[in-house]
């Protein structure tokens, strides 16, 4: 099932976000019609974090109502804030994941941040092993934003698996060999920020004013994907299916019609010239596009 390598991203139903959200945070009905619309759509793993709101526990709740707590996969993500070199605050952290999402263990626990990599030689490796041989988790791993630091969470014994963000206009992850690196290691990566926060899916008339430095990107967007007859959904999935193919990646919504339309576009075959197509059109894309943190409100 090529949904297998789908994962629900869910820090829409613990926030409100991503700058072409309209709809706001769901409430938990709605939120559980996301859950089983990806479900029924062959997804079984869901990414969350306990710096996502509430988005544990209306995922947890889901699981209850759907009875699927026992066999859905989460990957979660410990609070950056927490002393990461105690045990004990490390494992009550866990627990507390654990109850909320109401699983029997997790498919993965996350670094949150790149920057805590530093303290791994320094216990937090040993302490995350060790969640590993109790059976509380599956794989540990590390969200991280750079290439460097992906490269170096790739060449840790004991990480698993890296969440990294990338998408048709953030390329720096393949240009410095992340993907072939994780291929060579049999670790897994997941990627994020596929649709930057659903900019890459909005018309420039759509717009915010403090937003309008986007258009041309958004402009060039349209034109790409009318030229290679598929929708913004099928051309931002379908680039990433064919020039990643090892790779997982995370999708979000805020209605079950999202997640439809995701799994719609992720199950076409992608044109065999969307590649080098996307590398052409994309070569060079400003640090102001691909970083939310600097768009400004």
């Amino acid at each position: 099932m090529e949904s297998a390598s789908l994962v629900l991203g869910t820090v829409q139903l613990g926030v409100p976000y991503g700058v072409a959200n309209k709809a706001g945070q769901p409430d938990q009905a709605l939120a559980t019609e996301i859950v089983r619309t990806a479900w029924m759509g062959g997804v079984r793993e869901f990414d969350t974090a306990q710096d996502y709101g509430t988005s544990e526990a209306v995922l947890g709740e889901a699981f209850v109502r759907l009875g699927i707590s026992a066999q859905a996969m989460v990957i979660s993500k410990i609070d950056p804030g927490l002393d990461h070199g105690d045990r004990r605050v490390m494992a009550e952290a866990l627990e507390r994941s654990l109850a909320r999402l109401g699983v029997p263990r997790l498919w993965g626990l996350m670094i949150h941040k790149e920057e805590l990599l530093c303290r791994w030689r320094g216990g937090l490796g040993k302490i995350l092993q060790g969640f590993v041989a109790e059976g509380k988790i599956s794989h540990v791993g590390v969200s991280v934003y750079s290439p460097e630091r992906a490269l170096e969470a790739l060449d840790l014994e004991g990480v698993g698996m890296i969440q990294v963000p990338s998408n048709i206009l953030d390329r720096r992850f393949e240009r410095n060999k992340v993907f072939e690196r994780a291929a060579q290691k049999n670790k897994q990566v997941y990627v994020r920020s596929v649709f930057l926060q659903g900019l890459i899916l909005m018309a420039p008339d759509d717009l915010s004013s403090h937003m309008h430095f986007a258009g041309p990107v958004l402009e060039k967007i349209a034109a790409l994907a009318h030229e290679l007859n598929v929708t913004r959904h099928e051309l931002a999935l379908g680039y990433l299916k064919a020039g990643m193919p090892g790779a997982k990646l995370l999708v979000g919504a805020e209605t079950p019609g999202q997640v439809k339309e995701n799994l719609s576009a992720y199950e076409k075959q992608p044109p065999l010239d969307i590649v080098p197509l996307v590398l052409k059109y994309f070569d060079q894309v400003e640090e102001k596009i691909l970083n939310p943190t600097l768009w400004g409100r």
